[in-house]
């Protein structure tokens, strides 16, 4: 096992908290991030470039969403990865989601799984970005669970308790 030294160029790079490409100008993403959200952005791209999962949290009204929609545009244009995503917000905010995906990154390829008509047939492409609701999982876990994602976000994330069984 090689002896981890903070000399290494890696760990140089780790330890300063930044993506490994600084995330460029965004094409698919409609919207202009004001400073503190473009911290947001590089955050959450440091923690995707070195697979760690993270929590975006603050205040309501502080652009989270949009600092989402900019992380899934950056992954997108400027990450060789191009596999499937999904949103997962409560069912009272699909409908929210959808009108502000359509509006900032229309061009992101979103598919609503949501309501009677669900067609399992979207996620057959590798590069679809999902918006479904907790129910909906927990409804269909077994689809779910079969589908792997390159990325997962769930909004309110106190709502994932209702997906584990009791």
């Amino acid at each position: 096992m090689k002896e981890i030294n903070v000399h290494d160029e890696e760990m140089k790079k780790l330890l300063t908290l930044q993506p490994l490409q600084p995330v460029g100008p965004l094409k698919t993403y409609a919207g202009t991030l004001r400073h503190y959200q473009k911290t947001g952005l590089d955050w959450l791209m440091f923690l995707y470039d070195n697979g760690f999962g993270g929590l975006l949290c603050d205040d309501m009204g502080l652009g989270k969403t949009h600092q989402i929609i900019a992380l899934i545009a950056a992954i997108r244009e400027q990450r060789t990865k191009s596999g499937r995503m999904i949103v997962v917000c409560p069912a009272t905010v699909v409908s929210h989601g959808e009108k502000v995906l359509s509006q900032f990154g229309a061009a992101l390829d979103v598919h609503i799984f949501y309501g009677q008509d669900r067609n399992v047939k979207i996620f057959e492409k590798k590069r679809s970005l999902v918006l479904t609701s907790y129910g909906i999982v927990r409804n269909d876990i077994d689809i779910f669970s079969s589908i792997e994602f390159d990325c997962a976000f769930f909004d309110e994330a106190q709502n994932l308790k209702i997906l584990v069984p009791k």
